[in-house]
């Protein structure tokens, strides 16, 4: 079996409820509404994102915003 390259390790290892997150969350721009329509609570997303932004070291969220809104790496 080959491992795989760095890019998708590094993948790999990324907080997938986060990654599904994301993209509903620039939709919505609810965390409460993102976690409902996925079926996981409030808290879970958060942690999530959290999680991943200590992963990548930069914010995706704007968290005083209303709604909330996707940074520009949160975009990417």
């Amino acid at each position: 079996m080959t491992k795989p390259d760095g890019l998708n390790s590094f993948a790999m290892r990324l907080p997938e409820l986060a990654v599904r997150a994301l993209p509903l969350l620039q939709v919505v721009g609810s965390v409460t509404k993102t976690a409902h329509q996925l079926g996981v609570s409030q808290s879970a997303v958060s942690q999530s994102i959290a999680e991943l932004e200590k992963r990548l070291g930069v914010k995706v969220l704007r968290r005083g915003s209303q709604p909330v809104q996707l940074t520009d790496e949160g975009k990417v």
